[in-house]
């Protein structure tokens, strides 16, 4: 994504905020009067090895956010934390290492033929955000600068504060990850937001 859509991105996420502000859609404690946006990026990992239907998120049993392994206030955002998105990236890492983290690993490797026809899904309460083939959201050129590595969201959903987030990680039928020679993957979702903050 070029730096001028970057920057026409987050002027248009700051109108869907207002407006989504007036008309009480989303919550803001005392209104807009009392939080300011800020350009962040949120990321959850996981490790999806087994394959089938993973949600990155229900390994997480504290409500804080844990750096290296989730940007978020656990499962969901806290009171007056809401955010629109506007481009999201996958990347992956591999090891063969029975103890490593996904704090532990660099997310530049390859990514296995299982993981890419798989789909990603994104949702709040239910409320589907995005759903894209894992194709549309990873760029395999690691030389390629942050800009390049992400798929807008033309969109622009909004997370709200206080709903359960769900990221899902479901596989084709019957499908898996190669696990030779003891091979585990881990899977990096990152969201480029416009987050409200209290001021």
């Amino acid at each position: 994504m070029a730096q001028e859509t970057r920057l026409e991105s987050k002027e248009i996420a700051k109108v869907k905020f207002a407006d989504a502000v007036n008309r009480n859609q989303i919550n803001c404690g005392t209104g807009a009067n009392g939080i300011k946006t800020v350009d962040t990026v949120e990321y959850i990992t996981g490790e999806i090895t087994a394959g089938g239907k993973i949600d990155l998120f229900k390994p997480i049993s504290e409500g804080i956010p844990r750096i290296g392994i989730n940007s978020f206030d656990g499962r969901k955002y806290n009171t007056l934390g809401n955010a629109v998105i506007d481009a999201v990236a996958v990347e992956v890492a591999t090891t063969t290492s029975t103890t490593q983290t996904a704090a532990e690993l660099v997310f530049d490797a390859a990514m296995d033929v299982a993981i890419l026809n798989s789909h990603i899904k994104f949702a709040a309460d239910g409320k589907l955000l995005f759903e894209l083939p894992m194709y549309e959201v990873h760029n395999p050129n690691t030389t390629d600068l942050n800009d390049k590595k992400y798929r807008s969201i033309g969109h622009l959903p909004i997370i709200e504060a206080e709903k359960n987030l769900t990221c899902d990680i479901e596989f084709p039928n019957g499908v898996n990850p190669d696990v030779t020679g003891g091979k585990r993957h881990f899977i990096k979702v990152s969201l480029r937001v416009i987050k409200t903050v209290s001021k």
